[in-house]
């Protein structure tokens, strides 16, 4: 501990103006409308701040996001200060998915005896803050289930290759389940880190973010992000010190590049979840070998991974690709180009992106070749522009693609005009006619649906207690028809 200081190891630790303790901000599980949280202190000894920074920063992103003590903008209350937590198990009267309004969160004294509650209207997770803070509780307000069974540290960090508990008790008897008497008999591990206080306060912004309208002028537009990962040996470069950290620092310098790009309103597409560090999209997740395949083939690939890559994300937050000229092979049967010569793939390239809310990067010279081929281009830009609200709004899956019959898939926001925009795909090369049952639920639409066919005159549809309905669909040969839900 001794050692004379290297200025990287200062660097190691930007976390504004910390010097004596570490703040982490303790977020609450699927926390909605989040207007506060809450901050707790550990204390550290300064001399271990520097050999600390490596591991310090890791355990305030296991934990959730790092902070400066003495820049954080909250109070410091008494638990007695706090309102009263009233908790009880009612189950909402409405789904928060479909009507988000009445669940608020907040910051709570508990019942028991140094006790802190946050909660959201879903779920509660309780404090006790003596003799060490620890998660006694987590609970579904829904249901009424107790998530938690067992009492453990809040994190576990590695200095120097020590491991040490951040909070957390011991003494439990039995981990399979937690009984509310035992909590009184818990003791403090005094080799963890100790629990000295709360904080309440609304979140720190992560990042700068401009936030810019959609083709706004002066937008900056780059090349897609780096991609860092590769590790390095070297002991005498600049920006790492050998081989364990090479990664980290990799991460930590592109990361804030990232941010820098966000506060400037730059666009960046990255093969990585960067979201929360700046980036605007990640891979949908794709073959690159797939688009070497027959302009056919790449059509149903297209949907397939739209259909598969947004189980876990919105439309909007993935790219995809159209090889408007040969990328790595295929030849003149796996390119657009030229494209007033293949306009028929060309518009289902587009609309399997643009009807599906994805933005594609299209790989070639230019977008069209001939007054047809911009009007086509044109009148589906158009069309996603109208109904952009809708279309990068949550995917219900329908049936996947699999080139033997109609594939759809159901745009749904219940706080939109547009409640629903439903889109179906014919692969094949004869029309077919289908009834298809479509589950509503989360348009917010209950009793009936007016559904419009390509813009035409509604037609009243019952939903059924399940909250499905029966549409009878007909879809022209490779062609896709879309129906907007109101």
């Amino acid at each position: 501990m001794a050692d004379s200081p290297d200025p990287r190891d200062e660097q190691e630790f930007v976390v504004g103006s910390l010097k004596t303790r570490v703040t982490a901000l303790m977020m609450l599980v699927a926390a909605l409308h989040v207007t506060r949280t809450v901050a707790w202190y550990w204390p550290l000894e300064e001399a271990m701040i520097r050999r600390w920074a490596m591991g310090g920063v890791m355990w305030c992103f296991v934990v959730a996001s790092a902070v400066a003590a003495d820049e954080a903008a909250g109070s410091r209350p008494a638990l007695e200060d706090l309102p009263e937590w009233q908790g009880t198990v009612v189950r909402p009267k409405t789904d928060w998915l479909l009507d988000n309004t009445s669940f608020k969160a907040g910051v709570f004294r508990g019942a028991g005896p140094n006790e802190l509650v946050l909660a959201n209207g879903l779920i509660a997770r309780t404090f006790r803050l003596a003799p060490n803070a620890a998660t006694v509780a987590l609970d579904n307000l829904v249901t009424g289930e107790a998530i938690l069974r067992g009492v453990k540290p809040e994190a576990i960090v590695a200095i120097d290759g020590q491991r040490y508990e951040v909070g957390g008790l011991t003494g439990q008897p039995n981990y399979a389940f937690l009984r509310p008497e035992w909590l009184e008999n818990l003791r403090a591990n005094p080799g963890a880190f100790q629990f000295v206080g709360f904080e309440v306060g609304r979140p720190a912004e992560r990042l700068a973010w401009k936030r810019v309208r959609h083709h706004a002028p002066g937008v900056k537009w780059p090349p897609d992000g780096s991609y860092p990962g590769d590790v390095c040996q070297g002991e005498q470069h600049p920006g790492h010190r050998g081989l364990a950290d090479s990664r980290w620092t990799q991460w930590r310098t592109i990361s804030d590049f990232y941010k820098w790009c966000r506060g400037e309103g730059i666009f960046l597409n990255v093969p990585d979840h960067y979201f929360l560090a700046g980036s605007n999209k990640t891979g949908m997740g794709y073959r690159e070998v797939n688009w070497s395949l027959p302009r056919e083939q790449q059509v149903i690939h297209t949907r397939q991974n739209i259909f598969d890559g947004t189980w876990e994300k919105t439309p909007s937050m993935g790219w995809m690709f159209v090889p408007l000229t040969e990328y790595q092979g295929g030849g003149s049967a796996a390119t657009i180009e030229p494209l007033d010569e293949h306009l028929d793939h060309y518009e289902r390239m587009l609309t399997a992106n643009l009807a599906l809310g994805v933005q594609a990067c299209y790989r070639g010279p230019r977008l069209y070749d001939s007054d047809r081929t911009k009007a086509m281009v044109k009148r589906w830009v158009d069309w996603f522009k109208t109904h952009r609200e809708i279309l990068e709004s949550d995917l219900i899956h329908g049936r996947r693609a699999d080139a033997r019959d109609l594939d759809w898939m159901l745009h749904v926001n219940p706080q939109a005009t547009e409640k629903g925009l439903l889109v179906v795909f014919n692969p094949l090369g004869h029309t077919v006619e289908r009834t298809l049952r479509v589950n509503v639920y989360y348009t917010g639409l209950s009793d009936i649906v007016q559904v419009s066919e390509e813009g035409g005159p509604a037609t009243t549809v019952p939903v059924q207690r399940d909250y499905t309905m029966d549409l009878r669909v007909q879809v022209p040969p490779q062609a896709m028809k879309w129906f907007v839900l109101k």
